[in-house]
């Protein structure tokens, strides 16, 4: 995969290190932006996917990179929920910084090795602990397994369900990184 091919050193990450810029967003606010974009029709969220992409080109394409073998309809869903997530950060901090490529891959390796180490590929509750954004990971996860029972879903694997969630949470750690409330 172009992501894992990186030969800089893993950044280390202080999770309980926390500036006023990587506060917790809070749930009612989580649940408002995850409403709002549902509502969307098909053309708005077009257009949102379109501006999210000028925005953060790296890290869509760090999805559709990441994702090529799956069905059409579950490439769709990283798109869709780093739509959300993004809107989510957004809200609560008014500027997501640039992400580059080389932030992404320091963290997806940093992510997949911790998941790896501590085996918890798809055993989210153990991720939602880990993160800074507890919240946020949660709707992850719970938009994950909805899709098991919804009858608009699409067909993934445990496998895929865990790899989704990885490259969400590798999303969600470097928006929080990224942002800042000025």
């Amino acid at each position: 995969m172009p992501w894992e091919n990186n030969t800089r050193p893993a950044q280390t990450w202080d999770f309980k290190q926390r500036t006023r810029s990587q506060e917790v967003i809070p749930e009612k606010l989580v649940d408002y932006t995850w409403q709002e974009v549902a509502s969307f029709s098909t053309e708005r969220a077009n257009r949102e996917i379109i501006e999210i992409n000028h925005k953060q080109p790296e890290i869509v394409t760090f999805l559709i990179g990441l994702t090529k073998g799956m069905s059409e309809e579950a490439r769709a869903l990283p798109i869709y929920l780093f739509l959300v997530v993004h809107r989510m950060f957004q809200s609560r901090r008014k500027k997501v910084n640039r992400v580059s490529k080389e932030e992404i891959s320091e963290r997806y390796k940093y992510n997949k090795g911790l998941f790896e180490t501590l085996g918890l590929i798809y055993d989210g509750f153990s991720s939602i602990q880990m993160s800074r954004q507890p919240y946020v990971m949660k709707f992850v996860l719970d938009a994950l397994a909805e899709k098991d029972g919804c009858e608009q879903s699409v067909p993934l694997s445990e496998e895929h369900k865990g790899f989704i969630f990885l490259l969400l949470k590798t999303v969600v750690d470097i928006l929080d990184q990224k942002s800042s409330n000025h």
